[in-house]
């Protein structure tokens, strides 16, 4: 980032850049690969609804049928949001930084706040595993 960036940067914020300040971009990009996981996620759902229901061996009713098909919403509307932001961080300068520890405070789980900016949070759990509470 240039001088003039970052001052016009610290101007808005009312001081100057953070050692905490992380690239918008890569805030983005960290938003879009949940965005698509949770799409993924959804998708995996729909194909073991659909088998949940043909092993039932009874016809679905009407309202399963009508929540089935909002489960299919979902998946679409994650993933076109992930494409949005795929685009839109294209767009970005490349020196646009911004303090997300506010942002990342007020998220109760911490694998998706250092997955979303924080590095200080412990290492993400591979697929698969099951969390029980």
């Amino acid at each position: 980032m240039n001088d003039r960036a970052a001052k016009s940067v610290a101007d808005r914020r009312g001081g100057p850049r953070r050692e905490s300040d992380v690239a918008l971009n890569d805030v983005l990009q960290a938003m879009r690969v949940e965005l698509a996981e949770l799409a993924d996620c959804g998708e995996r759902l729909q194909e073991i609804l659909g088998i949940a229901i043909r092993h039932s061996g009874k016809q679905p009713e009407p309202a399963l049928i009508e929540e089935a098909q909002g489960l299919d919403r979902m998946v679409q509307r994650l993933s076109a949001l992930s494409d949005f932001i795929q685009a839109v961080s294209h767009e970005l300068p490349p020196g646009w930084r911004l303090d997300v520890d506010a942002a990342l405070n007020a998220l109760p789980l911490s694998d998706l706040a250092g997955r979303l900016g924080r590095r200080d949070v412990g290492v993400r759990a591979p697929a698969g595993d099951l969390d029980m509470f």
